[in-house]
């Protein structure tokens, strides 16, 4: 990768296009792979950066250098939210499904706190559809969504746009509890935002659909050892082992997004189409232990109790304001910080620690019911 296509995929920030566009270096990353994949498959010869020009075309420059621009990553600042009606996000919330969970908890807050403010997020053209789901759901919470890219002389002059374009290449994303990080990038002081607003219960508020006939009345704690990446993930070998153990504590049916033969386990798979049916399964689940943060925020908003386990990410980061989250950190230092891995010396380190570790010692959540005939 030349070093100026680097510049433009890691630029703490967004772009606005030579055409006037206001573009996310996210987009235009795969907007290139697209268009080198499209030529190889019609066998037309390709330079480095290539689909980057196709995809972004003429020079292009950052957002900031805008009147009214404000980009944490490069100076923070305080939202002007005394003198605008209507602020314009950028990239608002990225195009994770559990950073997005997060940062919409803190626009919520920002709603209400100041409810004569109209929002406006920019999402990323390519952001993945159970991603959008989510804004869909929220469409009526948080404000207006509109798709990039979009034209810079579209938005008034005179009104505020917060660039948090790229997040992960801001310095203090490793570094930060998530939700202290996204109040900073909208220009907020994190001790201005209560704890109760920073536990995502605005999910509550969703219409979701309901269980299906023959889990409505039906207890059942939820097993997600999945995760985005390899490296986050609770390692197969150990999962007949978790599940006679939650079966063992509960008595109750242990239900997962996983294919697994265990005679105490149901697949959910087939009956979890999108982010609305995943979040309903959570929402009515007893427990949960997991590996997926994006299950752990939202059992954090419908207040499931959950044991969440962490191998790269130190847990303070992302459960502190979860009251009913127990974390259990593996603490593999080689990985600390590591957001995605598939390497196979990093993948064995998660092994090893899990081998090494004490699974029965881990703390388990205590159901939201507890009737008798629970075994415990």
């Amino acid at each position: 990768m030349s070093a100026n296509i680097e510049a433009l995929y890691t630029h703490p920030g967004s772009w606005v296009s030579a055409k006037g566009l206001i573009e996310v270096p996210y987009d235009l990353e795969r907007n290139a792979a697209r268009h080198a994949s499209s030529a190889q498959a019609r066998s037309e010869p390709t330079t480095a950066g290539a689909g980057s020009a196709a995809a972004l075309p003429g020079p292009a420059r950052p957002l900031t250098e805008r009147a009214n621009v404000y980009n944490a990553a490069r100076e923070r600042f305080t939202l002007p939210v005394g003198q605008a009606r209507t602020i314009h996000i950028v990239n608002a919330m990225g195009v994770v499904l559990g950073d997005s969970i997060i940062g919409l908890s803190v626009l919520r807050w920002l709603r209400d706190a100041h409810p004569q403010l109209e929002l406006r997020l920019y999402r990323a053209a390519n952001s993945p559809d159970y991603v959008e789901h989510l804004y869909r759901l929220a469409a009526g919470i948080v404000g207006e969504v509109r798709h990039l890219p979009w034209p810079i002389d579209a938005i008034p002059a005179g009104e505020p746009i917060v660039d948090i374009g790229n997040i992960a290449y801001w310095p203090r994303f490793s570094t930060q509890p998530m939700v202290d990080f996204f109040c900073e990038a909208m220009g907020i002081d994190p001790a201005q935002v209560p704890a109760s607003a920073k536990s995502n219960r605005w999910l509550a508020e969703l219409v979701l659909p309901p269980l299906p006939e023959a889990w409505r009345g039906q207890p059942y704690v939820l097993f997600s050892p999945a995760a985005s990446t390899p490296v986050r993930r609770i390692p197969r070998a150990v999962w007949h082992r978790w599940i006679d153990r939650l079966w063992d504590a509960y008595g109750l049916p242990v239900l997962g997004f996983v294919e697994m033969e265990h005679p105490h386990f149901v697949d959910l798979r087939a009956m979890t189409p999108d982010t609305s049916s995943f979040l309903m399964w959570v929402k009515h689940a007893q427990a949960m232990v997991t590996a997926d943060s994006a299950a752990v925020h939202v059992a954090a908003g419908f207040d499931v109790p959950t044991t969440a386990i962490f191998t790269t990410i130190d847990p303070r980061l992302r459960v502190r304001d979860y009251p009913r989250c127990t974390p259990v950190d593996l603490a593999i230092e080689e990985l600390r910080g590591m957001h995605s891995s598939d390497l196979p010396q990093h993948v064995a380190l998660v092994e090893r620690a899990w081998s090494h570790g004490k699974l029965n010692a881990m703390p388990l959540p205590t159901p939201i019911d507890t009737p008798a005939q629970y075994r415990r």
